[in-house]
């Protein structure tokens, strides 16, 4: 029974398994604003940026999708980020890739040319 139930819990954590997606995130860009994501067991997130001219918190919720975790923007908690009339609630505004222990970012919804690159802290 042991052999059995040690392949099944291995089973679980797959690439599909929103379980790998879980911790804190850290990012900072060369202009001195740092970024960081928090990814909890229920999928809510906290995404948040302090530098120059940046400042914002916002919450949002996040699903698996693929090799991929999309996070759906929920609200601004403080700060700016984008404007929530330009915000279409049904696309996400952050596509995460993971990969060697870092998560590489997309932003489709907003005018960031390049991803982010962050590190896990835990």
């Amino acid at each position: 029974m042991l052999l059995i139930a040690f392949p099944l819990a291995s089973l679980c954590q797959t690439d599909n398994s929103g379980v790998k997606w879980i911790g804190k995130y850290h990012f900072e860009d060369p202009e001195l604003t740092a970024f960081d994501l928090k990814i909890r067991d229920d999928n809510s997130v906290v995404y948040e940026a302090e530098g120059m001219q940046t400042f914002f918190e916002v919450e949002g919720m996040g699903k698996v999708n693929g090799s991929t975790y999309e996070i759906y923007f929920l609200s601004t908690k403080d700060g700016a980020y984008l404007s929530e009339d330009w915000i279409d609630v049904t696309k996400p505004i952050i596509v995460l890739s993971y990969k060697n222990n870092i998560l590489y970012t997309a932003e489709p919804q907003h005018d960031e040319p390049a991803s982010k690159k962050f590190k896990k802290i835990n």
